[in-house]
């Protein structure tokens, strides 16, 4: 028994040396702080996320409604976005953070649009545009906070919140 921790004691010691040794700029050699221009580090990777948000065919939210909501309790409260890219965005609604799905008091419409009715001032032929309506009726007091809408596709991801807030009568 006393060899044995005898013999592991060496292998340890032995290791512990070995160690050092096996790495002696860790203790003789200053190491050399480099000094990379980060310019010149981050730009190709800034490059990519712009050209992959400035893609012509990106998902981009063109109509919206307005960011703050005061609604009161019982009565009906509506969220609207408009998103156009090709190929089609998919619309989700997020409340919180969570994504929201219809239930008895929460209904999402969506149409695919077509013409030039509701078409943005930059919006292009070419493009497809998806109209998603968000109703709450009746409201309550849990329907409070902030609401997002995001449209996504292959290209590109664009996101607008909405804060709503009840109000006593």
């Amino acid at each position: 028994m006393i060899r044995i921790i005898c013999l592991s004691a060496t292998v340890i010691l032995f290791c512990c040396f070995l160690s050092d040794a096996a790495r002696p700029w860790r203790y003789d050699v200053p190491q050399e702080r480099k000094n990379y221009d980060t310019q010149w580090v981050y730009r190709p990777y800034q490059e990519r996320l712009d050209k992959y948000y400035s893609n012509p065919n990106g998902a981009r939210i063109i109509k919206q409604s307005h960011f703050a909501y005061e609604y009161r309790l019982g009565h009906k409260l509506q969220f609207l976005c408009i998103a156009t890219g090709n190929p089609l965005p998919r619309i989700t609604w997020l409340k919180d953070g969570l994504e929201l799905i219809s239930h008895k008091n929460l209904v999402i419409h969506e149409w695919k649009l077509k013409g030039r009715k509701n078409r943005g001032k930059d919006d292009d032929e070419g493009k497809k545009r998806i109209k998603s309506k968000l109703e709450i009726d009746p409201t309550t007091q849990g329907d409070q906070g902030i609401y997002s809408c995001i449209a996504e596709n292959k290209f590109a991801i664009e996101e607008r919140k909405f804060k709503a807030e009840f109000v006593a009568n």
